[in-house]
């Protein structure tokens, strides 16, 4: 693993995460200038003239009057923009974006956003809406991707819009480079910056969801399970009580490790029975178990006619759950489990490979879905 200083200082220092990667490649390209040659290369298609490659320049955070955005690099000649490349590692769309930065450029310039592999899809989809809306793309233009790999969609003014990972792009920066021992050095230094950026806005690999975890891991099952207690206490209109999210601990005569059933969440009273929705780090990674969250109803005290409603709207809630959990990872039907203190429980799935708030944003659909059996009795 790619630990490097720069990543410790960015992570030390609290800094935004964009605006360092991308004033790290202005800097490379300011340094190098094969890394410059091959940043121009991959933005210049045949339309832009030969004096524009040769003479332009890169300046980080520009500001612009006219769509009040603040471009991550930009590329100039006499004052006219060419390029801008825009950083993404978690961060949204911002208003301006893309079509007030496709507005800066020249005919025939190019906007390129880099972002996380995993993020292209969505990101792709959401620049398309925005470009479509604005009505700039280019008549029959569709996306497709060139030798780099580097999405290109073309637009309006013989403009284009580019998508790609950070890998990609450091990777053109680096080329063949063997000789240039300083240009491997400033790139692998970026790439340890890249990679810590990119482990702190991935909020779940599936490996993580199937297996359990422990240190930064645990931290994100802990902190996802915030989210769920308060995503359940909006969803039922019922406030969370005072002072939850809090631990639970077992019941007292606990043995051994295998009777260890503390958990992190929230307790629900219901009209009919209690709800907990947790962070269980002892089923998490089991079989039955690929999420660190779990709901569970307690249907102690009700009388029989109300249990079985209850246990009804149960498996209608597994259902929902194998529905969701089917279209996030290759999992068989969730099989309706009883716990050894008699509660009725379920993993809440949990799609891999989303930043932090499209993982809460596709949170908050799968408890919608799940919780709606329970909002009919």
């Amino acid at each position: 693993m790619n630990g490097s200083l720069l990543g410790h200082l960015a992570h030390r220092f609290g800094v935004r995460r964009e605006p360092v990667a991308t004033a790290a490649v202005c800097h490379i390209v300011g340094q190098h200038a094969r890394a410059r040659a091959a940043l121009v290369q991959l933005l210049a298609d045949g339309t832009v003239p030969a004096q524009v490659r040769e003479r332009v320049t890169f300046a980080t955070e520009v500001h612009d009057a006219n769509d009040g955005g603040i471009t991550d690099l930009e590329g100039r000649v006499d004052g006219l923009t060419w390029f801008v490349v825009e950083g993404k590692f978690g961060a949204p769309l911002q208003p301006a974006q893309p079509v007030g930065y496709a507005e800066r450029l020249q005919d025939g310039g190019s906007l390129l956003f880099v972002c996380p592999d995993q993020r292209i899809p969505a990101l792709a989809a959401q620049l398309t809406d925005r470009v479509d809306e604005a009505g700039i793309r280019a008549d029959a233009a569709a996306w497709h991707t060139d030798e780099a790999g580097t999405r290109w969609l073309g637009l309006s003014r013989q403009r284009r819009l580019g998508l790609t990972s950070w890998g990609r792009l450091l990777d053109a920066l680096k080329g063949q480079a063997a000789a240039e021992f300083t240009l491997l050095s400033d790139i692998h230094q970026l790439e340890g910056l890249v990679a810590q950026f990119e482990r702190e806005v991935s909020q779940w690999t599936a490996a993580e969801l199937t297996t359990g975890g422990t240190g930064l891991t645990f931290a994100k099952a802990v902190h996802a399970a915030n989210d769920l207690c308060a995503l359940v206490s909006d969803e039922l209109g019922i406030p969370l009580p005072s002072r939850h999210p809090q631990w639970w601990k077992s019941p007292s005569g606990t043995l051994s490790p295998a009777d260890y059933l503390d958990w992190y969440g929230a307790l629900f009273d219901l009209p009919d029975g209690k709800l907990a929705a947790a962070f269980e780090p002892v089923k998490w990674g089991t079989e039955g178990f690929p999420s660190p969250l779990t709901l569970s109803i307690n249907p102690r005290g009700l009388t029989h006619d109300a249990a079985q409603r209850v246990r009804s709207a149960y498996l209608r809630m597994a259902e929902a759950a194998t529905d969701r959990l089917r279209e996030m990872l290759d999992h068989p039907p969730l099989v309706a489990r009883t716990s050894e203190y008699g509660w009725w429980e379920l993993p809440v799935p949990l799609r891999p490979d989303l930043t932090a708030q499209e993982a809460r944003d596709d949170m908050a659909v799968t408890v919608k879905q799940v919780l709606a059996p329970l909002r009919e009795l």
